[in-house]
């Protein structure tokens, strides 16, 4: 694939939706923070460093930063505000503490250790942080630094239109409060509205720059609070196991439950609150949860928040209010909150921009932010794809099943249909002529006699089943218990002209069942030649592989992280295997020790998410200790961090970046758009792939084009010109997940 840097004297410039941060010298390096290490052990000496932690947790959420008048860093004479980090692992690395101590030693030490203890936490020997330091640990508790002065900032300049929540170790969460006139929420309904929800989070990359990249998605809320839909009786109560979300604090999402732990009114004493009662506990810990708690009744019961893997938490019913789910609501609902959600490229830069406007300065006087969005200078371009790959519709699959290549049995087939057509003859009629269409199809690329006798066998053979077409109501109930009955199952549904809501029922039915459930289009002219894929892949064969070899042709591209049936490919793309030894996915060392297995000698890791240190070193200790030569090793993280935006000179307009635009971001980092328009809950901007070279001696654009020639090939079928949002190497297969595909009606 060629790539070639854009003229400057293009009308269209692009930036990221992220702000510069800069050290307020001429250098604009970033300053040193000066911190103290904390440490508290029990009386017998043994460190408690995860009791401190909690401790400073809970303490720092008591603070009523409303009444501050300073910036966290220039508060205090320019010393700062007390601001807390913790280095390396969360809850077991060294506990920091920057600027003007307000908390108590003794105090720390008794909600740490409880009401008896006589020990004190002790300070350390200052020190400068940077994030220059070589030690990952100590760069991670300068950006948490950084993301708490932020936070604190933004609880002062935000408060009255979004509630602030921390996020990982250096991002904070803004969710629009549902303010009259606030132009960060839209109401859809009576009962849905749609909550702007922007994510800034601090990064410090491997050139000690750091930035602040601001990304704009959405919530769906319902207006009403848990206590007011149980207190209304024209409302039903939500059902137990509803998705609810906490208000006026820290976002936590989960499910409710009506059991009263304990017996306890939301006004009574709690042992586990140190003598607090709900009310107060909240009132005093969390500033923005008096007004919500101003009608509440001491003597009304708690409800319970159940996250996983967490003990349940009890709750006054007034700081929790139903998630709404998209697949639950009518289509009348849904199309006005795609409306809502889609936008354009300039509403996105408009809220954006708006965001950062109301932030202001929350680094000053130490460091400032920059008050536009960074620029990508070096910008480049690569080919669209269709000339990148083989295989189509029109030539058949670029990898034919062999007769011999199925060794274990297929998963089974199903053929689902309305039971409208059950005693008719049109059934059987639609199954001859699916059987002869894909046969012709079969001919028509010059398949093989073995592999055309298999893939007829295979239809012909095709389980049916029927289900109540009736409604969309009961064709959803019956299509969710087949897909239930049979996972990991292929199920062909054709549609109706005459019942529209087939699709939808088929939709949302594989929705609930799975979420890695995939649901296929095949139904338009080219249906046979779609279906003849599904069934070429369950046969071993591939659609799409890449016309050109993307390594070296006796060497494999292994993808890795937590995900279930992660392919290895062969130097074009081809699935040769995929892994499904982990239940859990693939840890890089995993990933090469399977490739030991196999006897690679060659291969280049594409992995899921961001690498840990010691899974590298152990996975390349590994490597060279077999002879293995890891050519390349590349973190492709999928998570929002941002959106490019391109602004086009000759219309004065903001627009969405072509599919194929990529950027450095430094000499080992890159940001790329591997998908065209995005209109779901996206404000109408595609999410970009963040691209990190971690390994090897290959570069950071070979690496990107690696990612961006396997993002446009597939194992069953892909349309003309498009592609998928991330490469082949990281699209994992759940061996319990069900395909659906969708074909034409019956003619």
């Amino acid at each position: 694939m060629q790539t070639h840097a854009i003229a400057n004297d293009k009308p269209t410039i692009h930036v990221l939706t992220s702000y510069a941060v800069r050290g307020t010298k001429e250098d604009g390096a970033l300053p040193s923070l000066r911190v103290v290490p904390l440490t508290l052990s029990d009386n017998e000496g043994k460190p408690c460093v995860q009791a401190l932690w909690s401790a400073v947790r809970l303490m720092r959420e008591g603070t009523n930063v409303r009444t501050m008048s300073e910036r966290p860093f220039e508060a205090n004479g320019g010393r700062g505000t007390e601001l807390f980090a913790q280095a390396g692992t969360r809850d077991e690395g060294e506990v920091l503490r920057f600027g003007v101590a307000t908390t108590s030693a003794r105090d720390l030490a008794l909600k740490a250790l409880g009401r008896g203890s006589t020990r004190e936490v002790m300070e350390g020997t200052p020190f400068d942080l940077l994030p220059s330091f070589p030690a990952f640990e100590k760069r991670v508790a300068y950006a948490e630094i950084l993301r708490e002065s932020l936070y604190e900032h933004a609880l002062r300049v935000f408060e009255d239109m979004f509630d602030i929540s921390r996020v990982g170790r250096s991002g904070i969460m803004l969710t629009s409060k549902l303010a009259r006139g606030s132009w960060a929420w839209t109401a859809v309904s009576d009962a849905v509205a749609v909550l702007d929800q922007y994510t800034l989070d601090v990064e410090i990359d491997d050139e000690n720059s750091a930035r602040v990249l601001c990304t704009l998605g959405h919530e769906l809320r319902s207006p009403l609070s848990v206590r007011q839909i149980l207190d209304d009786p024209s409302l039903m109560d939500l059902p137990e196991g509803a998705e609810v979300v906490a208000l006026g604090g820290p976002h936590l999402q989960g499910q409710l439950s009506y059991a009263n732990i304990g017996g306890k009114k939301i006004g009574e004493p709690r042992e586990d609150l140190k003598g607090d009662s709900l009310l107060s506990y909240h009132r005093n810990r969390y500033p923005a949860r008096i007004a919500l708690l101003e009608h509440a009744r001491e003597s009304d019961e708690c409800v319970q928040l159940v996250q996983p893997g967490r003990p349940p938490v009890a709750y006054p019913a007034e700081l929790l209010s139903p998630v709404i789910k998209l697949h639950n609501l009518d289509a009348n609902t849904r199309d006005a909150i795609a409306s809502t959600c889609a936008g354009m490229p300039s509403d996105l830069q408009r809220r954006v921009t708006a965001v950062r406007s109301m932030l202001g300065q929350p680094f000053a006087p130490l460091m400032n932010l920059d008050e536009r969005m960074q620029r990508l200078d070096n910008q480049f371009a690569v080919s669209s794809g269709a000339d990148t790959r083989r295989g189509s519709l029109d030539t058949g699959p670029a990898i034919m099943p062999l007769s011999s290549s199925q060794s274990s049995p297929l998963p089974p087939l199903y053929l689902l249909l309305g039971r409208s057509m059950q005693g008719s003859e049109a059934a059987v009629k639609y199954v001859e002529h699916l059987v002869k269409d894909v046969e012709s199809t079969l001919i028509d690329w010059n398949a093989s006699e073995d592999v055309i006798r298999a893939i007829k066998s295979d239809l012909a053979s095709a389980e049916i089943s029927w289900y109540d077409d009736k409604s969309i109501g009961s064709a959803r109930n019956d299509l969710a218990q087949a897909f239930r009955a049979s996972r990991s199952a292929t199920f062909l549904i054709p549609l109706s002209t005459q019942l529209p809501f087939v699709e939808a029922s088929a939709r949302q039915a594989g929705s609930r069942v799975s979420y890695a459930s995939t649901v296929r289009w095949a139904a338009d002219d080219n249906d046979a030649k779609r279906i003849c894929f599904v069934l070429i892949a369950r046969h071993g064969g591939q659609a799409t592989v890449c016309r050109d070899a993307i390594v070296p042709e006796d060497a494999y591209v292994v993808g890795a992280g937590m995900k279930p049936g992660l392919p290895i490919l062969d130097a074009f793309g081809r699935v040769i295997s995929r892994q499904h030894g982990a239940p859990s996915g693939a840890t890089i060392t995993s990933a090469v020790r399977t490739s030991i297995d196999a006897g690679l000698k060659k291969i280049s890791v594409h992995h899921a998410g961001e690498s840990d240190e010691d899974d590298i070193r152990s996975a390349t200790e590994l490597a060279h200790e077999n002879d293995v030569s890891m050519l390349s090793l590349v973190d492709v993280l999928e998570h929002d961090f941002g959106r490019v935006l391109g602004w086009n000179k000759d219309t004065g307009s903001v627009v969405q970046p072509d599919r194929g635009f990529w950027s450095p971001l430094g000499s080992n980092d890159a940001v790329a758009v591997t998908t065209g328009m995005e209109s779901n809950l996206a404000r109408g901007v595609a999410r970009p792939l963040r691209i990190r070279r971690r390994l090897g001696d290959v570069d950071i654009a070979s690496s990107v084009n690696q990612i961006f020639r396997l993002c446009f090939v597939d194992t069953h079928f892909l349309k003309s010109g498009s592609s998928f949002r991330l490469p082949l190497s990281l699209r994992s297969i759940d061996p319990s997940s069900i395909d659906v595909v969708l074909v034409r009606p019956p003619r």
